[in-house]
């Protein structure tokens, strides 16, 4: 109710601002600390390609409905891909590439593992993606 009169006096710049301020009062105060995801188990065992117009299951779909989110939710994440049928590289680089470029490498490396007991390929390639696209972002 707070957001609505927020929008309804000051526009949506206030109302933004002050969502953004408890976003980041809550993280510095009530952040849970650590969350572990298993993709197989809550995602998919077949993971798809790298957008959503490929199919179910896309990187992209991933990252906007479950890693971002986690992110927000907690300090740090483990991904565990083990389980799957295996994960394509334009999954692994839009899913996790992307985070890359949001997070930046040595932000990433701090807030997030990301483990797969039956797939080291899997691991490797994710954390390439994510080392390209924060290096790319830096150069611009």
């Amino acid at each position: 109710m707070v957001e609505l009169m927020d929008h309804l006096l000051f526009g949506s710049c206030v109302a933004s601002l002050r969502t953004s301020l408890l976003s980041q009062l809550n993280r510095g105060c009530n952040m849970p600390s650590s969350f572990t995801y298993v993709v197989a188990k809550s995602f998919t065992r077949f993971p798809g390609g790298r957008r959503r117009k490929h199919g179910e299951h896309s990187g992209e779909e991933f990252r906007e409905t479950i890693a971002l989110p986690l992110l927000e939710e907690y300090e740090f994440v483990t991904f565990d891909l083990s389980g799957s049928a295996g994960y394509s590289s334009g999954f692994l680089d839009e899913a996790f590439g992307e985070l890359g470029a949001r997070l930046g490498l040595d932000e990433a490396k701090r807030r997030m593992t990301i483990i797969a007991s039956d797939d080291p390929d899997a691991v490797a390639t994710a954390w390439r993606r994510i080392e390209d696209a924060a290096a790319e972002k830096r150069s611009h």
